[in-house]
């Protein structure tokens, strides 16, 4: 198979004069194509008159001609490329892809930053590429727009195109040697869904009257809201198993696991934030489980990571969110966003597990 493979989108430019081929999932949608003037063509998207508008199409990878095994391989990658404008500098929008597996479940999002396009009703052109995960067989395009004032939600969109091409093409180097882990709710998008509040309680959110910007990727981002002096905590369950990773490379000690969140916090706040990761076995009782440090987190969206070692006979792991209220009225305002998960090569491989019990390794 040859790459790059082109895409087929339906109406990826609106030219049906409606919003044929897509699928609202929120909101509203029609066309226009007149201030400004469409980018090609006769007409674009935009986002209706709803606050909160979302739009997706789904792509069967297979069916457009994309090897299954070369996915598997982790050698592929996705691009995406839109045109957006906006009316008056008002209304901010982004646009990404969803990753699925052949049942169509969730894999993780990729979005690209809420923003405002300037100047206002001129077309500008936007990207976004990402590792294609192993297990993926459809691809969610996804268009989405927030209305801040008036009474149009006023982001445009226009001549959207993807294609898939090996990552060596896209990104000038070899794939690095490691599993993309799924977090179906990775970036906020869908409140809570998918996670267990283990204490307080957690919101998902637009923006914040302190906050510095918007959030990292998409639309929302995640802040303790528990009350006074609460701290919150939730967690996500990922089974490796299933995420593709080999029990014989975690028995023998051949494996390792990094954790990818940015992170934010208000402008005068004082509350702090960290992560953990929990090791648990086939039965799911803890091994044993490693923690950033406590921290005060940044004004701007940081990026912050967690790496540890992958005990011998770990089969899930719990990825936990920690807001720790220390100042202020109400919010726990330690703020996360735009989550990834990988398992990597030991830097210090073990033992093989035969030589050792599970409680033998605890960090």
């Amino acid at each position: 198979m040859s790459y790059p493979v082109n895409i087929s989108i339906t109406n990826p430019g609106a030219e049906t004069g409606n919003t044929t081929g897509w699928t609202i999932e929120s909101g509203s949608w029609g066309v226009r194509n007149a201030s400004p003037s469409p980018y090609a063509g006769s007409y674009y998207f935009f986002a209706g008159t709803s606050v909160d508008s979302k739009v997706s199409q789904e792509i069967d990878l297979v069916n457009q001609g994309v090897v299954a095994d070369d996915i598997d391989s982790g050698t592929l990658a996705f691009y995406m490329e839109v045109y957006r404008a906006s009316y008056d500098n008002s209304d901010p929008g982004y646009f990404g892809f969803r990753f699925k597996d052949s049942s169509k479940n969730i894999l993780f999002e990729v979005l690209s930053k809420m923003e405002i396009i300037s100047p206002s009703q001129t077309w500008v052109k936007k990207s976004l590429k990402h590792r294609i995960p192993h297990n993926t067989r459809y691809i969610n395009l996804i268009l989405c727009s927030r209305r801040t004032s008036g009474t149009n939600n006023d982001s445009y969109f226009d001549n959207i195109s993807a294609n898939v091409d090996t990552y060596l093409s896209l990104y000038g180097t070899d794939p690095p040697d490691e599993i993309m882990l799924p977090i179906p709710n990775n970036g906020a998008e869908y409140g809570t869904t998918g996670w267990t509040i283990e204490a307080g309680a957690i919101s998902s959110i637009f923006t914040d009257s302190y906050i510095y910007n918007f959030s990292h990727a998409g639309q929302y981002f995640w802040l303790g809201t528990g009350g006074y002096q609460v701290n919150d905590r939730m967690s996500c369950e990922i089974d490796l198993v299933v995420g593709g990773v080999s029990t014989s490379d975690i028995d023998n000690g051949l494996k390792g696991i990094r954790l990818e969140a940015y992170c934010s916090s208000t402008r005068t706040d004082s509350d702090t934030g960290f992560m953990t990761i929990r090791f648990k076995d086939s039965s799911k009782n803890i091994i044993s489980s490693i923690s950033s440090d406590t921290e005060n987190y940044p004004e701007a969206w940081e990026l912050r990571t967690l790496s540890g070692e992958l005990p011998p006979y770990t089969r899930y792991i719990d990825i936990v969110l920690n807001f720790n209220f220390t100042f202020g009225s109400t919010n726990a305002d330690a703020y996360f966003d735009d989550l990834m998960c990988y398992v990597t090569n030991s830097e210090t491989p073990h033992p093989p597990a035969d030589q050792f019990g599970p409680m033998m390794w605890i960090f």
